[in-house]
């Protein structure tokens, strides 16, 4: 909840250096709704933002987040990504860190970056695996995989 609002606030924000460098952006926004799904994107975690292919932040938490188990008629928790920027801890993709994102990818010998954006190899989160393993499994399951 409030990544897709963040990425748009970041992409606004960028504007200016899009505009002066002639560059263009293409966002696809993809909802994973199966296993399948899951392991065909190589969805490691939710919610996930890449910028070439590339997730912005490979090494990850994941925290028990109250508004997607809010939206859950099941019993149980849903846990989602914790976002670390600048040695804070966000439940939503920060602004700041998705602007630094995409300035990087942009203009990539312009930027230092100060943490290590290198990719590692794909696994698929247990709790990503347990979510859609529980979606649909006994007649009380409302199909949100909790």
């Amino acid at each position: 909840m409030g990544t897709e609002d963040a990425l748009e606030a970041a992409l606004e924000r960028i504007e200016p250096i899009l505009d002066a460098l002639a560059v263009g952006i293409t966002v696809r926004d993809i909802h994973v709704s199966t296993l399948e799904a899951a392991e065909a994107t190589q969805l490691a975690v939710s919610p996930t933002i890449r910028i070439n292919g590339r997730d912005i932040q490979p090494d990850y938490i994941e925290n028990t987040c109250e508004s997607c188990g809010g939206l859950c008629e099941c019993e149980g928790d849903v846990d989602c990504r914790l976002w670390q920027y600048r040695g804070e801890e966000y439940s939503t993709a920060p602004v700041g860190l998705l602007v630094e994102s995409l300035v990087q990818a942009i203009a990539p010998n312009g930027m230092q970056s100060s943490e290590s954006r290198e990719s590692r190899a794909y696994q698929l989160s247990s709790n990503v695996r347990e979510f859609f393993e529980g979606a649909g499994s006994d007649e009380s399951d409302c199909g949100c995989g909790c």
